[in-house]
């Protein structure tokens, strides 16, 4: 009896697990990004903490964007009139000592913030959010601001980054958010496969798998070996994952990038945030984006022009 309850148990936990969760009913993305556009698309104020170690490319990547409506000030050089104009908040949230006078829902604590509720005290959270006439990317450090900065595209009022993650995402409902788990998603919708090369494979449960992994595995490894060594790179310590999107749709979802859902935009693979994202199956597609995570950790994309970054690849992969 006993051994029949706990196979029932199982079975019951098995088909909790694998029931998808159906994207549309997710928060929608605003691909014509009315919201931020309305904030930044006059004369902004990008503000940072008067203490700003470490900020000044994410500052200038901002005010480049800006352009002309681009107004740099510390926090302290702020006028009471200022809080009601259009605000861009950069830099590690402790450091932002009038937090209460921007008047957003989001809760700023001695160790963390707190949205819905909910404490982010880690020193690996961020956040990215678009309000009434604010948006805010901050965390609890400067490697959090900067992850904040990865994930903000701007359609979504929220992002919340943990362990350089998308975790929550979703749009304001009064003084709460609508939100989603990015990674609860991507378990409920996805199987997970062992790999050799990858600390794991995560294929959509719509995409029609018949990927034969013992050839891939082997073609992967002496192809990986050929790359190696034409740049002399060592074989990298750390791992990335590898998902199978089955659709637009679930590629740009699932990957973070949310910009690739809207109209006019495609994209066959990319790798991001240690995570290989390719739409369907290709050999050649999937060697272009193993030959970045190759690459990419010898020598980080930050410090090359991205014609040297395709180019070290193509060529590779092109042989």
């Amino acid at each position: 009896m006993k051994l029949l309850l706990f196979l029932i148990a199982i079975l019951l936990s098995t088909i909790g697990f694998s029931q998808t969760i159906d994207l549309s009913t997710l928060p929608a993305y605003d691909c014509s990004l009315n919201k931020i556009t309305k904030i930044i698309g006059g004369q902004t104020i990008l503000v940072s903490p008067d203490m700003q170690t470490g900020l000044d490319a994410i500052l200038n990547d901002y005010c480049s964007i800006l352009g002309n409506n681009c107004i740099r000030k510390n926090e302290s050089e702020l006028k009471d009139g200022d809080y009601a104009k259009n605000l861009f908040l950069v830099g590690v949230l402790a450091d932002f000592k009038n937090w209460d006078k921007y008047k957003t829902s989001v809760k700023k604590t001695a160790g963390g913030f707190i949205v819905n509720n909910k404490l982010f005290n880690s020193i690996s959270d961020g956040i990215a959010l678009v309000d009434t006439n604010l948006v805010i990317v901050s965390g609890n450090s400067l490697t959090a601001v900067k992850d904040a900065q990865l994930a903000q595209t701007g359609g979504h009022d929220l992002l919340i980054t943990q362990k350089g993650k998308i975790t929550f995402f979703g749009n304001r409902q009064g003084q709460q958010f609508n939100w989603f788990n990015l990674q609860s998603l991507r378990q409920a919708n996805y199987t997970e496969k062992q790999s050799e090369l990858f600390s794991a494979i995560y294929v959509s449960k719509t995409f029609r798998d018949t990927i034969d992994y013992t050839v891939l595995t082997k073609d992967l490894k002496l192809y990986a070996a050929r790359f190696l060594s034409t740049y002399h790179l060592k074989k990298p310590v750390t791992s990335f994952s590898w998902f199978i999107h089955s659709n637009l749709q679930e590629y740009g979802i699932m990957s973070g990038l949310f910009t690739l859902t809207c109209p006019g935009n495609n994209s066959a693979g990319f790798s991001i945030r240690g995570e290989i994202h390719t739409k369907g199956f290709n050999t050649q597609l999937v060697k272009h984006e193993y030959s970045h995570y190759l690459f990419d950790s010898a020598i980080p994309q930050d410090n090359n022009p991205a014609f040297f970054v395709e180019g070290s690849v193509e060529y590779v992969s092109n042989l």
